[in-house]
């Protein structure tokens, strides 16, 4: 892929493309003054970000007595279920992570999330 297509991909602006190029966050090589990205490469990269970023939310919410991470799709009954779950029990604390069904049930199977949503 290249540059706009990376930024199509990622659903970013193709500056950000270019300041994660800069930080040397994203695979990328430089060919013929062109910036390209193996599709393999970037997915790959996205799936261990995701992960870490469930790990890191994993172990801050245990820190938080009654925090409960739920990952999945933009799912509207989630949304009821928080705002019920803070009415009747403001001590248990509903996260939730929007990465998509198949990330979720991922992340529920890793042990990264404690409720899947769809």
């Amino acid at each position: 892929m290249n540059t706009k297509e990376m930024a199509g991909h990622l659903g970013i602006h193709e500056k950000r493309v270019y300041a994660l190029i800069r930080q040397k966050r994203v695979p990328a090589s430089r060919v013929t003054g062109k910036w390209l990205f193996p599709k393999n490469l970037v997915d790959e990269w996205i799936e261990r970000d995701v992960a870490s970023g469930f790990a890191e939310a994993k172990k801050k919410g245990s820190r938080i007595g009654g925090a409960l991470l739920a990952a999945g799709s933009n799912d509207a009954v989630l949304d009821i279920l928080q705002s019920e779950v803070r009415k009747t029990n403001p001590d248990i604390l509903l996260f939730s992570s929007n990465t998509g069904i198949k990330a979720g049930l991922a992340a529920l199977n890793k042990g990264y999330c404690m409720v899947p949503s769809a």
